[in-house]
């Protein structure tokens, strides 16, 4: 079984895919390291000054291509996965998909950050949408998060909130 950890960038997903990953004693994949990698460029902020959000999807979808999910992988996503459905859909074929949800709403009311506003909300539902259980972080520690999807995969509760 395969585990698939999505969420905002600032949910600690690579580090909870890390720590989840040597509980249930599977390998970890971290997307936007092998995105990185495979780009020739130094890191994602790089890939998305120069290259932009359609190439970062692209090498995405690449690697969802070449590798096989038959094993045992906690996979750690980027946050804009859930923009491209082919991707989540591939991922959600082979993998229980679990939500990370943790960020912070602005509080200013200018036009920038109320368009921001609607895209995490937009984020926010679709992560729910696609994912097969959530779970709200906010202020826990990436072993205690990880424990928690311990727990529920070992359950294996129909419940949707971890």
């Amino acid at each position: 079984m395969n585990v698939v950890l999505v969420g905002f960038d600032n949910s600690n997903k690579d580090k909870v895919a890390e720590i989840l990953a040597h509980k249930l004693k599977y390998d970890t994949l971290i997307f936007n390291n092998l995105i990185v990698s495979i780009s020739g460029r130094t890191s994602m902020l790089e890939i998305m000054k120069k290259d932009g959000e359609l190439a970062r999807s692209r090498l995405e979808t690449q690697i969802l291509s070449e590798i096989e999910l038959k094993g045992n992988y906690v996979i750690a996503t980027s946050e804009n996965i859930i923009f491209n459905q082919i991707n989540i859909l591939t991922l959600k074929k082979k993998a229980r998909t679990i939500y990370l949800k943790d960020y912070e709403s602005p509080d200013s009311n200018s036009n920038i950050l109320l368009k921001e506003q609607k895209i995490n909300r937009l984020k926010d539902d679709l992560f729910k949408y696609y994912s097969d259980a959530y779970i709200e972080i906010q202020g826990d520690t990436p072993t205690i998060i990880s424990e928690n999807i311990y727990d529920f995969l070992k359950n294996s509760t129909s419940s949707k909130i971890i």
